[in-house]
């Protein structure tokens, strides 16, 4: 017998498919603007010109004397 993968139901991505099971958990996510690497929504800060940032970066910028403002 082949091993093919199902298709979803109802026609949903296989992405989009929602599911009660821990194992199953997938945290929301944003990509840093300036290093393009994804970290949990609540680990970046969003800066009004530049978009999501994570702290290394939001560090980093600072230490080279830019101005940030960043939303609360």
């Amino acid at each position: 017998m082949e091993n093919t993968p199902q298709k979803p139901h109802n026609g949903l991505k296989a992405d989009r498919l929602q599911t009660n099971d821990p194992a199953m958990h997938v945290e929301r996510s944003s990509r840093c603007r300036w290093c393009n690497e994804l970290f949990p929504e609540g680990e970046s800060r969003q800066e009004t010109d530049l978009g999501p940032l994570c702290g290394r970066c939001i560090a980093a910028i600072r230490s080279r004397g830019k101005p940030l403002t960043l939303k609360d």
